[in-house]
């Protein structure tokens, strides 16, 4: 049994744009895209459930511009740790847009959900190992640097490991400024980890717009 198809959400989410409570200039311009099989590149931005992942799901589905959805699509969750990092762009997205798209299809098409938590603002404070030492420095001096090592957390065992990572200059995001209570501030998207312990001590890890009055979040010793 698919759990997920199973969901009350899932079994009764839209499965054809019609099916969606659209704003006249919107539906125009996708109902075009549909009857075109064409499609260009697109950003979704707006409030939590107001059908950002459902659209675009239609549009990369068979009743949307896609046939061959199988060959043709690569689903991302941007906010993952495996698939938000450079290394990710090179070694998966570049090899699937460079073959051929499938059967008749026009295109093939990245579709990247929580896509927001890709970049970061440069004056957001991340830890790296240098010299040996566990140390904090701000994104944005991080562009001369070759190889940057970064803190990361493994929640299947709780301990720290070591990730590489390589600075992209991405543009403008719309950040918030969080005050922790030691005094310290962080610059983060809504959908920044933060890591927090459950009653059984493991390590959780929510977003900032998950996290409530109630919730302690768990900060990182300085030696590693």
């Amino acid at each position: 049994m698919n759990i997920i198809n199973s969901l009350w959400v899932e079994c009764y989410r839209p499965k054809k744009i019609e099916e969606v409570i659209l704003p006249d200039e919107y539906r125009i311009n996708f109902d075009e895209y549909i009857a075109k099989r064409e499609i260009p590149n697109l950003i979704f931005s707006g409030s939590p459930g107001s059908g950002k992942t459902c659209v675009a799901a239609i549009l990369t589905s068979k009743n949307g511009v896609l046939s061959y959805r199988s060959d043709n699509l690569l689903e991302i969750n941007g906010s993952s740790k495996d698939s938000r990092g450079i290394s990710f762009v090179n070694d998966v997205i570049e090899p699937f847009i460079k073959i051929p798209p499938a059967g008749n299809d026009k295109h093939k098409i990245v579709f990247i959900d929580e896509a927001d938590f890709l970049c970061l603002d440069g004056n957001t404070e991340i830890k790296i190992l240098e010299d040996d030492k566990v140390i904090n420095k701000r994104i944005e001096e991080l562009k001369d640097l070759s190889e940057i090592q970064v803190i990361s957390v493994n929640l299947s065992n709780n301990k720290l490991e070591i990730d590489f990572a390589e600075y992209v200059d991405s543009g403008i995001a719309e950040m918030f400024e969080i005050e922790l209570e030691d005094g310290k501030k962080v610059i983060c998207s809504e959908n920044h980890p933060f890591f927090i312990m459950d009653k059984d001590g493991k390590l959780i890890e929510k977003k900032l717009k998950e996290l409530t009055e109630n919730h302690e979040i768990v900060t990182i010793e300085e030696n590693f």
